[in-house]
């Protein structure tokens, strides 16, 4: 490994890390909060509930802006590490 790519890949590591959390963290929290309001608990629970549509607007800004973030943070660090796609160029083989 070259020494111009080993900060890339330790930023990249880093991003991998904290993209994963926000999206883990986020992602599970606004599931949570989505799930319940789409069903009515009335005595059917095959009903949608009828402010589900304004409900998962508010969860979507609240929630899903920061899971894309982390996605974003994750799949750039991928790619900062080298371990998806091509954006960081490999050494060439030296004997």
């Amino acid at each position: 490994m070259s020494d111009d790519r080993l900060p890339n890949r330790w930023l990249g590591f880093f991003m991998i890390a904290i993209g994963g959390l926000i999206t883990a963290l986020c992602g599970s929290c606004t599931l949570m909060f989505a799930n319940p309001k789409m069903w009515d608990s009335g005595a059917s629970s095959s009903m949608i509930n009828t402010d589900a549509p304004a409900w998962l607007i508010l969860v979507m800004f609240a929630g899903g802006l920061p899971t894309l973030a982390g996605v974003i943070l994750l799949v750039w660090g991928l790619r900062l590490a080298g371990l998806f796609g091509t954006s960081v160029k490999k050494a060439p083989y030296q004997v």
